[in-house]
């Protein structure tokens, strides 16, 4: 004696789903699953805008401190052509206030627009030794209006050009950082 199952009627509730109920489940899986996507592709442009974003900050320091403003050689030639003799005061006078004009321009733009970490280099060292070399610039140009000696001219631009050495080890290591950003 074999029983066999006794086959169940395929009533309402045994029904399969229907055509409208498998449409809304795919139209729900359909818009789930764009949402995700949508919702990573956003999160990723939104990463890569910041890395872009950052990078972009990086060359622009490095544009600004090679070749001038923030990078105080022009200045330093003046100097040398103002003792040398080969730039009138007056026209050393004029070069000086206006390099050093656009290095506190730039440094307060990056003041107000902090460079994504690279602050600490850009407006650290560097810029101290900056400060100090546009002092010793200074002295300089004072040695060169009162028509001193020619040791005495020495002497001022030796100091100013240590400082100078200093703030160009600072611009080394700040286009070292940006580089590698």
């Amino acid at each position: 004696m074999t029983m066999t199952p006794e086959r169940q009627d395929a009533g309402p509730a045994h029904r399969r789903m229907g055509l409208r109920a498998m449409l809304t489940a795919f139209t729900v899986a359909a818009l789930s699953v764009t949402a995700v996507v949508g919702s990573v592709s956003l999160w990723g442009a939104r990463q890569a805008g910041d890395a872009a974003t950052q990078t972009f900050v990086a060359k622009d320091v490095t544009a600004d401190i090679l070749p001038p403003p923030l990078y105080l050689i022009e200045m330093r030639l003046v100097l040398s052509q103002g003792v040398e003799g080969t730039l009138a005061i007056e026209k050393v006078k004029s070069e000086f206030k206006r390099l050093e004009g656009e290095y506190h321009t730039r440094v307060k733009y990056w003041q107000d627009n902090p460079p994504y970490g690279l602050e600490a280099r850009l407006l650290g060292a560097q810029h101290q030794a900056g400060l100090a070399f546009i002092a010793a610039s200074g002295k300089v140009i004072d040695a060169l209006e009162a028509n001193a000696d020619a040791p005495a001219m020495r002497a001022a631009l030796g100091a100013a050009h240590g400082s100078y050495l200093a703030h160009r080890t600072g611009v080394d290591a700040t286009v070292k950082e940006s580089a590698s950003f």
